[in-house]
């Protein structure tokens, strides 16, 4: 399952780095950051729990850059 959401990241540099990190979680198959568009593409393991998998990637996306903002 696929769903994108808006994030908001500073610089193209940091979408990489948020982009690096979010796909290493559980639960995600693959993921992408547009920075130009600032949207956030995530491809979910069957069964995986979203809200689960959002919140660790929330957290994750803040230890690279602290302003970084998922909406989910």
């Amino acid at each position: 399952m696929k769903k994108v959401y808006k994030i908001e990241v500073d610089c193209p540099n940091c979408a990489l780095k948020v982009e690096e990190c979010i796909k290493k979680l559980e639960g995600v198959q693959d993921a992408s950051v547009n920075f130009m568009a600032l949207k956030l593409t995530v491809d979910f393991s069957d069964g995986a729990d979203e809200q689960k998998v959002m919140k660790a990637a929330q957290k994750a996306a803040k230890k690279v850059e602290r302003d970084c903002v998922i909406y989910f």
